[in-house]
């Protein structure tokens, strides 16, 4: 029985916490891994470097305010 990959989604995902998370997931195949990360004074893209040629690992970075009116 083949059951499909869970897609989990990580905020702060290049921050020290969320960083660890991402690389637990992929590198146990645990889930597909969207991080999230706004890449403040906090966030550090090296640490993601191991995952950046797995096609199961996207980063999304969100630098600019959104505000509602």
């Amino acid at each position: 029985m083949v059951t499909a990959m869970q897609t989990i989604i990580v905020t702060g995902a290049a921050g020290f916490i969320g960083s660890a998370v991402c690389r637990y997931l992929r590198a146990n195949d645990l889930a597909r891994v969207i991080g999230l990360d706004k890449m403040t004074y906090a966030a550090n893209r090296e640490a993601l470097d191991a995952l950046k040629n797995d096609k199961d690992f996207t980063l999304i970075e969100r630098s600019e305010e959104h505000t509602s009116e």
